[in-house]
């Protein structure tokens, strides 16, 4: 699975130090080939929204479109602290020139990536005591309030990309109508990257305890393009535009080894993907409001089938007898029902009850063969009955809303 990240480098400053020596140099910054540089500076983050799944013992969920940003600490003295250099968002980096034009160096890209609160997302999957975390939206089963009792997600102490590049670099100081390049000279650079991720992630997952220890968690490539401007041959500002792609498959989220995440994002922030349509989840949206206006009187309101309270069709679920998991019955109009939100969430369905107001509806036989019907067969829809569901269900509720008024 890939992640990517898109950052941009603010302040770059650097120093130049030379251990080869050059017999007859035009000027100093004529050749590069044989120097060394050490180069720390800060960044910032801008990410595209992606797809995180979460996996355990008793849990697999996907939050879909996942927002998040960086933790900018500002113009501040922690970037040239010695005690507290890794605190703010920072690049360190040494390479060498291995010939006048390209060079080769490692190091470390310290991001931070910390997911927006609150957030409303959509989610796929299952995981223990559902509702319990103030997560729950009435009306809208597929979403999610990321509160900080359900989860809390960030590389705060780093998203850390520790890598490789090699990077070609072109002194353009004649187009400046720059004479004398050992005073001040201007370079375009542009170079590939590839290293691992290790990151330590700070997560709070299902009121689990937090994994905070460092960990690799995948690899990554990237792209970067940047001008560099030299001051006095030594000394250099930098500014850099970079992009590429991260593989985040073993994310440590809590103490158990059972548990992590792993990441899904396009390749590139900006870059627009294209997306297959979920018809599940419009056939789920358009099925649900016909079930309601199917069983409401003339003013809109029904019965729950589990505990008979009357709530107004806006106000209640589509509650399926047998759970939305069995395909072959997930659209049987024989399995679902009006059902509120506290019967159908917060009491895990009240099967009980429901299987006796559905005997009283439709008789026990009837019952059974919904019952048979979930556990034995299997349904995979294509797209075009999918479209053809969704076409015939949005018609059918049209009509209603039309002979009720509502």
């Amino acid at each position: 699975m890939k992640t990517s990240y898109f950052y941009f480098v603010l302040f770059l400053v650097t120093t130049a130090i030379t251990f080869a020596q050059e017999n007859t140099p035009i000027r100093y910054t004529a050749h590069n080939k044989g120097k060394f540089f050490i180069s720390w500076g800060g960044n910032r983050e801008s990410y595209s929204k992606s797809d995180v799944t979460f996996t355990g013992k008793d849990y697999r969920f996907t939050v879909a479109d996942m927002r998040a940003h960086d933790k900018p600490k500002g113009w501040h003295i922690d970037y040239i602290n010695p005690t507290k250099m890794t605190i703010p968002q920072t690049n360190l980096r040494l390479g060498y020139f291995f010939s006048d034009h390209y060079s080769v160096a490692i190091g470390v890209d310290h991001m931070k990536y910390v997911m927006t609160q609150n957030q409303t997302a959509k989610i796929n999957g299952y995981y223990p005591n559902r509702g319990s975390y103030d997560e729950l939206i009435p009306e809208r089963p597929d979403e999610v309030v990321l509160t900080e009792k359900f989860l809390t997600y960030e590389h705060t102490d780093g998203l850390n990309y520790i890598n490789t590049e090699v990077s070609r670099h072109d002194d353009i100081s004649k187009l400046f109508k720059i004479g004398n390049t050992d005073k001040i000279q201007v370079n375009l650079t542009e170079g590939v990257g590839f290293g691992v991720l290790y990151p330590k992630t700070n997560t709070k997952l299902l009121g689990k305890e937090r994994h905070d220890y460092f960990h690799v968690s995948g690899f990554g490539t990237s792209l970067k393009a940047g001008l560099n401007i030299t001051f006095f041959k030594y000394f250099y500002i930098q500014g850099e535009l970079k992009g590429g792609y991260i593989n985040m498959h073993d994310i440590r989220t809590t103490m158990s080894t059972d548990d992590k995440a792993s990441q899904d994002l396009p390749l590139f922030k900006g870059q627009k993907i294209a997306k297959k349509p979920d018809y599940k989840a419009k056939l789920d949206k358009v099925f649900s409001l016909y079930i309601r206006l199917k069983y409401s009187d003339a003013n809109g309101y029904c019965k729950c089938i589990s505990c008979n309270k009357i709530h107004f069709y806006k106000d209640i679920q589509n509650g399926h007898y047998m759970s939305r998991r069995y395909m072959s019955t997930r659209f049987d109009e024989n399995n679902c029902r009006p059902q509120c939100v506290a019967c159908n969430i917060f009491n895990q369905g009240n099967i009980q009850m429901y299987r006796i107001g559905l005997v009283n509806q439709i008789g026990e036989k009837t019952v059974n063969l919904v019952e048979v019907k979930a556990r034995t067969s299997t349904n995979r829809y294509s797209d075009f009955e999918y479209k053809e569901l969704i076409k015939y269900y949005t018609i059918l509720v049209n009509k209603i809303k039309k002979d009720k008024g509502l």
